[in-house]
């Protein structure tokens, strides 16, 4: 079978596409991805993209309307003008997007060439371009049992794949990053772009966190990390907190989870994602005003089985007395997990493409109800 998957370049939509991406690949599927002009401000595309990969030509559109509004429907006409002929000289059985702007003028293809469209929607509300192509898609492959926002007849509960492998050892893992192994370990995220406001506020609670001799293990963006380079802030942290170490970006996941006995982190589906793969307890600060509320409906869906807490981000000021209670309420948030993984199976990747393979050789059309 050959297959066409576009994604979006930040982690949340672009993860989960790669998933699928490489078990295509395993098994013995001709594909190809996707993507966006290269924009330097979201290095995790340079860092996982496939080399197998197309340049679809469009740059980042706005959500609000405004005077520039044609101006960003023009970008998405021309880019679909151009995008249409690859898709048509490729021929793929199937096409797959992930949401975000790119995956615009990849599903308008497979409309007008009568393709068959399948969906992998994230987050917990579906975002504007999976819920517009929703109608027309043969499956859209959820990352939660309930999804906001699209036709329940077409919606699949798989879970959201991810890249990331199974966390280290807790031994191990510390070993990777230099640290004890005794005592809490907290990681910090910020998604895949950083998160400014959020790295502030953590600054300002290291004199709490050492007070604790907490270990810290703080993801905090490249261009962040560049800022406090330049200011000598990191040097500064070095010295005086022994059990902090700082990344711009951090390439072992898996030591990474393996590490932490609990995480500060923005609430995206990855993020999500990994959180319940790991079982891992997260006190969550999601984007303030994200589309449609996202990250914050995200969060609750843990928040609501126990296994996280949640703080606002207007409501930065209190993180140190929130933090000291989540800390002291790692136990029983690790405990709530139990449920949510039965829940939630690993490897959906290979449930979407089980699904997608047996529409195929239906000849595009299922002969049962949805699982």
């Amino acid at each position: 079978m050959k297959l066409l998957i576009s994604g979006g370049k930040t982690g949340g939509h672009l993860i989960p596409g790669i998933a699928v991406y490489e078990e295509a690949k395993r098994r013995g599927h001709t594909v190809t991805y996707f993507l966006g002009p290269n924009d330097e401000r979201f290095s995790i595309t340079s860092r996982i993209a496939p080399s197998d990969r197309y340049i679809v030509p469009i740059g980042s559109l706005s959500r609000k309307l405004s005077w520039k509004t044609p101006l960003w429907i023009a970008k998405i006409l021309r880019a679909f003008f151009v995008t249409v002929g690859e898709v048509a000289k490729q021929k793929p059985n199937a096409i797959i997007i992930t949401g975000g702007y790119i995956s615009n003028p990849i599903a308008l293809s497979a409309l007008i060439l009568r393709i068959p469209l399948y969906i992998l929607e994230q987050n917990t509300v579906a975002g504007i371009t999976n819920r517009m192509f929703a109608p027309f898609a043969k499956r859209v492959y959820t990352s939660f049992p309930h999804t906001e926002k699209i036709p329940t007849k077409k919606a699949l509960f798989t879970g959201n794949p991810t890249i990331f492998s199974r966390p280290l050892p807790k031994k191990e893992a510390r070993e990777f990053f230099h640290l004890p192994q005794t005592g809490l370990c907290l990681g910090i995220v910020g998604g895949s772009q950083g998160a400014h406001r959020l790295n502030i506020a953590i600054e300002r609670v290291l004199d709490f966190l050492h007070a604790k001799n907490t270990a810290v293990i703080w993801s905090v963006g490249g261009a962040h990390y560049q800022r406090m380079q330049a200011a000598g802030t990191i040097e500064r942290i070095e010295k005086n907190y022994p059990l902090v170490r700082v990344f711009s970006f951090i390439e072992r996941m898996d030591a990474f989870w393996g590490a932490c006995d609990g995480v500060i982190a923005r609430s995206g589906a990855t993020t999500i994602t990994e959180v319940i793969a790991a079982s891992c307890p997260a006190l969550f600060i999601p984007i303030y005003k994200s589309p449609d509320d996202h990250q914050k409906k995200n969060a609750l869906y843990l928040v609501e089985q126990g296994c996280a807490m949640l703080l606002e981000e207007v409501e930065l000021e209190k993180l140190q007395t929130t933090l000291d209670t989540f800390l002291s309420s790692l136990p029983e948030r690790h405990q709530a997990f139990e449920t949510i993984k039965e829940i939630h199976q690993q490897f959906p990747e290979k449930r979407i493409l089980d699904d997608i393979e047996r529409n195929f050789i239906k000849g595009g059309s299922y002969d049962s109800p949805l699982e």
